[in-house]
């Protein structure tokens, strides 16, 4: 047999073989997953926020070796945040799932900063000179020195959740929500050698003045919200396909009950005043709002009434049938990742673009909302955001055991004031959920809530699901 033969039989071999380990790849998809009751997942982290804040920080230093009559002394900003979630499958009927939502959401930091500032003027009182021929001031010299400038700031916020959400078994289509939510916010800043400037054009005088300033910020806020979606919010459109993209889309019918009152002190009247004449100018410029009981600190959110187009959306605390239509788009990447029992599994990131964006004619990048979503597990176990392909932040599943002890862990950390032992409504809003659900803080947010909602037409995140 001639070499030419043994050569092309060897490459016949080699063909055969490569196509047998190597057949062509079928695009995999995930099923729509069959959940039992005590299908459990969850998902969490911890943050270090001195190293979200790096970079920001370090703006603030070069700032400083760039300025020749900037030092900065002391700035430093400590702090961690927590965010936890448990889902559970709690009931199971012919047409639904019932997934229970548990979560818990703190943060708590204080940041110092001391620096010096040359080239300011110096305190005191001066008179300039009135012009005799045309009457306006010509302002004085005033002598400069260096001033020392602190602030300290601290912020302990706790915002939990408890709540359900059903699903229907066919196709995991999200049917209603309804969650308890609880917010409490504790603030503080004291400002030390403030400059203050002020001028009377009469007499030509001008005063200089170095303040201490005190401020501090509260919100105590209970929410609880019921949405109902119609037809069902269909997010995973099984079969779900690498690359594919669709649109989830639903009419959403929200109510409930907001109680509550947010508070700052440190304001003098003026300030005050000041303030919520801007935020009146700003509720102007919305067409068809109208909010009534926001007039000063501190805000009673039963006292605020919020009607859009005529028709009464808020009203002594009740949240009245608030229709917003739906319209989200998604898309799925599959990956390969390691989940929190140590396993490597298939999954997909369901991404929806964070912000809307008009369309420019040359692609933007934008920062997206990643739920993923586990085969395996049947559920969401993660979220992750990106940017241009990048990671900016993510969320990673964790041991259902672990997430319910920082669970517990988060709601006491955080706690900006000691709950009443014994009390139900203080134990009933205790409990946490879901990182997708905002608060209503004011009557301003309640309504500019509504109104981002109906130009972003974007819902709450997917659900999580369970090991089989």
């Amino acid at each position: 047999m001639s070499m030419r033969v043994h050569f092309l039989a060897a490459l016949l071999v080699v063909a055969l073989a490569a196509a047998v380990a190597s057949p062509l790849r079928v695009a995999a998809q995930a099923t729509v997953p069959a959940l039992d009751v005590g299908d459990a997942v969850a998902f969490g982290t911890t943050f270090d926020l001195a190293t979200l804040f790096e970079p920001a920080l370090e703006s603030l230093r070069q700032l400083d070796a760039q300025e020749e009559n900037l030092t900065i002394e002391r700035l430093s900003l400590t702090g961690t945040a927590d965010t936890w979630t448990l889902l559970e499958v709690t009931e199971e009927a012919p047409e639904t799932y019932t997934i229970g939502i548990d979560s818990a959401n703190g943060a708590g930091l204080r940041f110092v900063l001391e620096m010096s500032v040359s080239d300011l003027p110096e305190p005191g009182t001066y008179t300039g000179t009135v012009d005799p021929e045309f009457g306006f001031c010509v302002p004085p010299e005033i002598p400069t020195g260096t001033r020392r400038f602190e602030a300290t700031a601290d912020l302990t916020v706790l915002e939990t959740d408890r709540g359900t959400s059903t699903w229907n078994v066919s196709d995991l289509a999200l049917r209603n929500v309804s969650i308890a939510s609880a917010l409490d916010l504790r603030s503080s800043a004291n400002l030390r050698g403030v400059p203050d400037m002020e001028m009377d054009e009469a007499t030509c005088e001008i005063v200089v003045r170095y303040e201490d300033r005190a401020a501090a910020a509260s919100a105590d806020v209970d929410l609880l919200l019921r949405v109902a979606f119609s037809p069902a919010l269909d997010l995973f459109d099984f079969p779900i396909v690498d690359g594919e993209t669709w649109w989830a889309n639903a009419t959403a019918i929200a109510a409930g009950e907001v109680h509550g009152t947010v508070d700052v002190d440190g304001l003098d009247p003026e300030e005050e005043q000041d303030l919520f004449e801007e935020i009146e100018a700003m509720l102007d410029e919305i067409a068809g709002v109208n909010v009534t009981g926001l007039d000063g600190f501190p805000v009673v959110l039963d006292a605020i009434g919020v009607t859009v187009g005529g028709v009464g959306y808020l009203r002594e605390g009740l949240i009245h049938d608030v229709e917003v239509p739906v319209s989200l788009q998604l898309s799925a990447q599959e990956k390969t990742m390691s989940l929190a029992d140590g396993q490597f599994h298939t999954v997909y990131v369901l991404s929806s673009p964070l912000l809307a964006f008009p369309d420019l004619g040359f692609p933007v990048d934008l920062p997206t909302a990643g739920w993923i979503y586990s085969p395996d597990h049947g559920m969401i176990v993660g979220f992750t955001s990106e940017m241009a392909g990048v990671t900016i932040f993510e969320i990673p599943n964790a041991q259902v055991d672990d997430a319910e002890a920082n669970l517990e862990s988060t709601r006491g950390t955080y706690a900006p004031r000691p709950s009443a032992a014994g009390n139900p409504i203080v134990d009933f809003f205790a409990a946490p959920p879901f990182l997708g659900i905002l608060l209503v803080v004011g009557a301003a947010v309640v309504a500019g809530a509504f109104l981002i909602l109906r130009r972003r037409r974007v819902p709450g995140p997917p659900p999580g699901a369970p090991q089989p």
